[in-house]
């Protein structure tokens, strides 16, 4: 093979190999977000649930008066 033909095939198998790659990263991203989005939801639920607890706890909440 001459030096143009092996740049006529590299102008070939480079771009193919840009999209292989695209498409792979593409389904490795989708598969991430099924796999965190669950996880993250539960942590955002735990957060909430600590928060109203303190809120719950505190002194001030349990008391009858009315602060101004």
């Amino acid at each position: 093979m001459t030096t143009m033909e092996l740049g006529a095939l590299g102008e070939v198998i480079g771009p193919c190999a840009v999209l292989v790659a695209l498409i792979y990263l593409a389904i490795q991203m989708a598969r991430t977000k099924q796999t965190m989005q669950p996880a993250s939801l539960h942590n955002a639920i735990a957060v909430m649930n600590h928060n109203s607890q303190n809120v719950a706890a505190a002194p001030r909440m349990t008391t009858n008066v009315i602060w101004c």
